[in-house]
């Protein structure tokens, strides 16, 4: 499936006839067309960069091409694992808020099928609304991670964390391209989805 996804954004295949080992999303799907695939399309439409990484090689070799690309001099990330990450590849990082950092690198709850947006809580933000955090985020994801709606997501986070429920949940998208008004967000995001181990 997901070789039919990096397939299909590297302009190799057409979406319009999916096999059905393709619906993996679960009963709550209502469209015909692939969950992952719908999923990129809405997330791209807003403007998200979406990079598919088959291994954590992958995935480190994707953080530098950001680094360069965004010309970042360091991230705030809360996470110990991603800092961990950021360690062997000496990118520099910082667990405060400062004026002087652009991006975050954090993971997220859930990658939202029904309109292409990345939900975060507290849980992933340190307790830190997202208003309070640089605008531009590089996320990290798995696949696992996809599901149908906002309310399908919400319903997971209370289930798996009523005994300590997060925070300060919230959406991501990116800035929207077609935006009429001068004052639409301008936010870079990067959504980096790395394969199941």
């Amino acid at each position: 499936m997901w070789n039919k996804l990096k397939n299909l954004f590297a302009g190799k295949e057409s979406p319009s006839s999916p096999s059905p080992d393709d619906f993996s999303l679960g009963e709550n799907s209502n469209s015909l067309e692939d969950p992952c695939i719908k999923f990129v399309k809405g997330f791209q439409s807003f403007g998200g960069n979406f990079v598919y990484c088959e291994n954590k090689e992958e995935m480190h070799h994707a953080l530098q091409n950001i680094v360069g690309l965004e010309k970042i001099d360091s991230f705030i990330c809360f996470d110990p694992l991603l800092s961990k990450d950021l360690e062997s590849l000496n990118i520099p990082f910082c667990q405060k808020i400062s004026p002087l950092v652009r991006f975050n690198f954090i993971t997220c709850e859930s990658l939202i099928v029904k309109d292409g947006s990345i939900l975060i809580s507290s849980d992933q933000t340190s307790g830190f609304k997202a208003s309070e955090l640089p605008t531009h985020y590089v996320v990290l994801a798995k696949p696992s991670q996809l599901i149908d709606s906002l309310s399908d997501a919400l319903t997971l986070i209370k289930r798996n964390k009523q005994n300590q429920l997060p925070t300060n949940i919230t959406t991501l998208i990116g800035s929207d391209k077609y935006a009429m008004s001068s004052s639409q967000l301008k936010r870079t995001l990067y959504l980096l989805l790395l394969e199941e181990d």
